[in-house]
């Protein structure tokens, strides 16, 4: 069984009377561990079938299946646990606190999880050894370098090992490294 399914994806947006199909019957498996680039043109409904698969985009029709169960996309709750347990995104632009080192934004990200104070500092400093940046968690955004910023920015993400991880550009490689590396963390 696939971890994340699509069924006859559907989604049209209007302009007045006018529709435009955006998505027209996708119908995709995605196993866990597996990456996959969504390639297309501008306007092809890329981000649009990215919302769809993290629970941001409710006006489409088909289905969404995780682990075989159906993701209601009319339940809030629902939606709410899926994005929290088990959907990350990392967009364009790193979306970081700037007045906070490194280690305080990995840890105000696992301020949303069950874990001990203890628990989610050593998780936050584990996750960061991992890609090398041990030694850049009191440093603060400004002081990192792109790579180094997409690096840790993807613990973040890792917090409670997302299932599904969703970036809205092409992975760098240090990101694809990265994620090998931790997919098993």
């Amino acid at each position: 069984m696939a971890f994340l399914e699509l069924k006859d994806i559907h989604k049209s947006y209007y302009l007045d009377k006018e529709e435009f199909p955006v998505l027209k019957g996708i119908s995709l498996k995605f196993d866990r561990g597996e990456f996959v680039s969504i390639l297309g043109e501008s306007g092809g409904g890329k981000s649009t079938l990215m919302n769809i698969i993290g629970g941001l985009d409710r006006n489409f029709k088909g289905e969404v299946l995780v682990n075989g169960n159906l993701l209601d996309h009319s339940q809030e709750k629902q939606l709410d646990k899926y994005r929290c347990d088990t959907v990350g995104y990392i967009y364009q632009s790193y979306n970081l606190i700037s007045h906070l080192t490194v280690l305080d934004n990995v840890l105000i990200a696992l301020d949303m999880t069950t874990l001990s104070k203890e628990e989610r500092r050593k998780r936050a400093l584990d996750l960061l050894k991992q890609v090398g940046l041990s030694e850049q968690v009191n440093k603060h955004p400004n002081q990192l370098s792109g790579g180094k910023n997409n690096g840790w920015r993807l613990h973040e993400h890792w917090r409670v090992i997302h299932k599904l991880l969703l970036r809205m550009n092409q992975l760098a490689p240090l990101i694809q490294r990265t994620l090998k590396k931790c997919w098993n963390c």
